[in-house]
């Protein structure tokens, strides 16, 4: 018996639920109607109708995007952020075999013996301290304006 009132329920609420389309138009004798179907004989118009339970109108939804359109925004949103956590982590790894190039530059003219460079002739030539100094501040420099 329970089941049955609540069918009944539902079955009379149910058209509350979709707003249909209202018309309103005047008579010949000046009185207003409401009505589903507009009148043949006088000029109706239609009503926008708000949903009295805080839902979006009918004609509203024109104005709102599908759920496909959102969930096409959202998917077209973190393609994006990807592409730009892929861009960085390769600026960063960049970055990261740089200053390990740098240091092992500046490590290995510190701890060598002698340096041996070539000249224009393709000769190999013994780098003297006050050279080999520079190189190394150079280096240093580079490192310390570039890694952090």
């Amino acid at each position: 018996m329970q089941l049955r009132k609540l069918a009944v329920v539902v079955a009379t609420c149910l058209p509350l639920a979709a707003p249909a389309q209202v018309y309103k138009w005047v008579d010949e004798k000046g009185v207003t109607h409401y009505g589903q179907k507009p009148s043949a004989t006088a000029n109706a118009q239609e009503l926008q109708l708000h949903d009295p339970t805080g839902g979006p109108s009918p004609n509203a939804a024109a104005a709102n995007p599908s759920v496909q359109e959102l969930e096409n925004g959202f998917r077209q949103r973190q393609l994006e952020r990807q592409q730009a956590e892929a861009k960085e982590a390769a600026a960063r790894a960049q970055r990261t075999q740089r200053c390990q190039s740098l240091r092992n530059n500046a490590n290995g003219l510190k701890n060598a013996r002698r340096v041996y460079i070539r000249n224009d002739q393709g000769e190999r030539v013994i780098m003297e301290d006050a050279q080999r100094d520079a190189e190394i501040a150079k280096l240093e420099a580079a490192y310390s304006r570039e890694c952090p």
